[in-house]
């Protein structure tokens, strides 16, 4: 099943989780893991907007979270809700990370509402050593959350104006 969790972690801090057995998230993982740029986090990498970003779109009536490529190919898309929308929009951001399977939405929000990335760092430290994962197995990327008008800006090249 390619399920994908959008979480409100709180204070406008939302992530993505998508499992490790979601085609979408394997073939994005795959395509970007080496296109990061180094953050002020050990787990977490930057993926620059120009590489990677998210999007909403409305169809038929439903909010859609979409997480595509520069060139405008996506590779993930789930609902989202308008409350979690809107925290996006307003950090210009979010976190995506990539989990284990059997890993459930009631789980990943146990553990991760309320904290903050370094909090969420010692988490991944710990559920390796519980869950007999190899090191750095758990891993995200701090993404870029554009609106229409700022993808058209990024496309034009035309950010700063």
């Amino acid at each position: 099943m390619d399920e994908v969790f959008v979480i409100n972690l709180g204070n406008n801090n939302v992530a993505v989780v998508v499992l490790d057995n979601n085609q979408g998230g394997q073939e994005f993982k795959s395509t970007f893991n080496g296109l990061v740029c180094e953050s002020e986090y050990e787990r977490f990498s930057y993926l620059m907007g120009t590489d990677a970003y998210g999007e909403a779109n409305k169809e038929d009536d439903f909010l859609y979270l979409s997480i595509k490529d520069g060139n405008g190919k996506e590779y993930i898309r789930c609902v989202i809700d308008e409350e979690l929308l809107q925290a996006m929009k307003m950090e210009h951001g979010f976190l995506f990370m990539q989990l284990p399977k059997s890993f459930t939405y009631e789980c990943i929000k146990e553990h991760l509402y309320g904290k903050d990335l370094c909090d969420i760092e010692i988490w991944m430290n710990e559920t390796e050593k519980q869950y007999n994962l190899p090191e750095y197995t758990l891993e995200g990327y701090l993404m870029c959350f554009f609106t229409e008008e700022e993808i058209e800006k990024v496309r034009n090249g035309s950010w700063d104006s």
